[in-house]
């Protein structure tokens, strides 16, 4: 994997992360660049965290599903990971520190429409919103507790569309919704 500057454009440093020719299915960053994870084959993650002037990784299980999709906390503590498909998928908070899996949760059904599921933590990392399907979000809070909302209002309003993005406020208090229209 290359690492690279955005804007000088010029090459941080290259590091072989895998040892096996296993499929990737998801990387993310972290906000400071010193971290990154991978999900690859079968419900396996690796993070990669560059400190001290060293790479410092660990390896864990999650599950027997592919991890699709990954999000850091801004601050780089907390990874989420959503493994599965369809009606069979769990969201997984790890502590990056400590290398524990707080939670295991499976969510809410969804079609086998809608692909990947949009995911962001809101700033300072209290919130993890999930956009599930055409009219739930699964929010997962810093005390541990997930909570499925129905959005009848945008619902009513967006008829048709998915989820595609979503976006907080810096102060977190806002979180805007997009949507993509799969009738057709």
């Amino acid at each position: 994997m290359q690492l690279w500057d955005a804007r000088e454009g010029s090459l941080l440093r290259e590091t072989r992360l895998l040892d096996a020719q296993e499929e990737v299915h998801a990387v993310e960053v972290s906000g400071s660049g010193n971290a990154i994870a991978i999900g690859h084959g079968s419900g396996h993650l690796q993070v990669h965290h560059h400190g001290r002037g060293r790479l410092e990784t660990f390896s864990k299980r999650l599950g027997t599903y592919a991890l699709r999709q990954l999000a850091f906390q801004r601050d780089g503590r907390m990874l989420a990971a959503i493994a599965g498909e369809f009606a069979a998928r769990h969201v997984y908070i790890i502590d990056t520190f400590t290398q524990v899996c707080c939670r295991d949760m499976r969510i809410a059904p969804v079609s086998p429409d809608c692909g990947l599921l949009p995911m962001t933590w809101a700033p300072g990392g209290r919130v993890l919103a999930i956009g599930a399907s055409r009219d739930l979000a699964t929010f997962y809070d810093a005390e541990g507790v997930y909570r499925d909302c129905r959005l009848l209002e945008y619902w009513n309003i967006m008829r048709g569309y998915w989820m595609t993005e979503l976006g907080f406020s810096n102060e977190g208090d806002v979180l805007a919704l997009i949507g993509v229209d799969v009738r057709s």
